[in-house]
């Protein structure tokens, strides 16, 4: 008979999970001709127990049971967990998070892993906690005071959707300067400055020069107390 080899102990460091019990190896059906290392995981969002083997819940990064999985992909209904009031919609913040810092494949990957930007939460349940006593509410957005700096505690706060539009990052265009569009003409380039806030323009306007534009710009935001960010000139 074929001694079976000694299983090492697994290292929940390796999990998304906590790991309630190891199984060893066993089929996966009843008719199955091989074994796999297989244990017994705690739902992140349900805390119910769900049997995954061990190289999908390590690999997949699964943080979830299948019937959450599912839940979170097709239903916007609360659920409660330990008394404290969570949401799906809050788990799918947590994996889009996951997903723009990790996934080299998806779309946003460049904006935000490419750039070094990481997700600095240990897992779900810290991230949740965290979320429920900072003023997270279905109405609001996750929201970087620090375009630069990683998902953190610290750098992270919950926002309306008008707020961090106006917190975000400065992109190229031809003038260079945050909030200042260049329009080319026959006669000479005007610049334009257009702040909108709450879906309501609040200024807009044509200079003949950069710097009147961005002197302009900077100080309507500044009288009017607007969450926009400073049209910064490097010299």
């Amino acid at each position: 008979m074929r001694k079976q080899r000694e299983l090492k102990p697994l290292d929940a460091e390796h999990y998304k999970m906590d790991i309630i019990r190891d199984m060893g190896m066993v089929y996966k059906s009843k008719k199955g001709t091989r074994k796999y290392r297989t244990a017994e995981f705690k739902c992140n969002a349900c805390g119910k127990p769900e049997t995954y083997t061990v190289d999908s819940a390590r690999y997949k990064e699964i943080e979830v049971c299948l019937s959450c999985s599912y839940k979170t992909r097709s239903s916007k209904t609360r659920i409660h967990i330990k008394g404290q009031a969570s949401s799906h919609r809050l788990y799918r913040i947590y994996r889009n998070m996951n997903t723009r810092c990790k996934n080299k494949t998806n779309r946003d990957f460049p904006r935000y892993g490419g750039r070094g930007i990481k997700n600095t939460f240990k897992d779900y349940p810290s991230f949740r906690a965290w979320a429920m006593s900072n003023g997270y509410c279905e109405d609001l957005t996750i929201d970087r005071r620090d375009n630069d700096g990683n998902y953190s505690e610290e750098n992270c706060r919950w926002v309306t959707g008008s707020i961090q539009m106006c917190n975000q990052r400065q992109r190229e265009s031809k003038s260079g300067l945050r909030g200042v569009v260049m329009i080319e003409q026959p006669k000479g380039n005007k610049y334009e400055v257009d702040l909108k806030y709450k879906n309501k323009r609040m200024f807009r306007k044509r200079f003949d020069t950069p710097d009147e534009a961005v002197t302009a710009r900077n100080a309507f935001i500044t009288e009017n107390n607007l969450p926009h960010k400073l049209t910064i000139v490097n010299l």
